[in-house]
């Protein structure tokens, strides 16, 4: 998945704390700036939780190049919600200064993870959708034509557990809205 090949770039830039299980044994792993600092132990459920802290703590010369804080926090929220709507079946947790952005649980319903993200309101003007024949699948949710954002990036188009940004797509959905 996007998370296993971004994880070690992240690794190398943050604090981590992975907890996992696979039954009866339970394992913790810290990693600071890239680094092993413990394996031990610990309390976890059946799979993996990974936390993230202290982004960028040891490369302070990176930090004069990122943007706003809010522009930042802004873009890994955005990349958190699309994997949460690609995974729903993976609980998502995301926590800024003590205050959480999103929680999803793990549940594979997307409709609730499109609530968790979005809201009740929006969440009560999807409509789920399954089309299928010998060529593709369309399967999932699109929202009722009053769901208005202001900027076509609201819109999120997954294409096999993916985000995809197409302008042409986009158009085309557009357009259908029209009609």
């Amino acid at each position: 998945s996007d998370l296993a090949i971004a994880l070690p770039s992240i690794a190398s830039v943050s604090k981590i704390e992975l907890k996992t299980s696979m039954g009866d044994v339970r394992t913790k792993i810290v990693i600071e700036g890239g680094k092993i600092k413990s394996i031990e132990n610990a309390d976890a459920r059946v799979g993996p939780e990974i936390t993230v802290s202290n982004l960028f703590y040891n490369t302070p010369a990176r930090l004069k190049y990122l943007n706003s804080l809010y522009t930042e926090l802004a873009n890994i929220c955005s990349y958190v919600n699309n994997m949460a709507l690609s995974y729903p079946e993976i609980s998502f947790t995301l926590i800024s200064d003590d205050k959480e952005l999103l929680n999803t649980d793990g549940s594979g319903n997307l409709l609730k993870v499109i609530k968790d993200i979005y809201g009740s309101n929006v969440a009560r003007k999807m409509k789920k959708i399954s089309i299928y024949n010998d060529n593709y699948d369309v399967d999932g949710f699109i929202s009722l034509p009053e769901v208005t954002r202001s900027s076509k990036k609201h819109m999120t188009t997954l294409v096999n557990k993916r985000v995809i940004r197409n302008v042409e797509l986009n158009r085309c959905i557009n357009e259908e809205y029209k009609k």
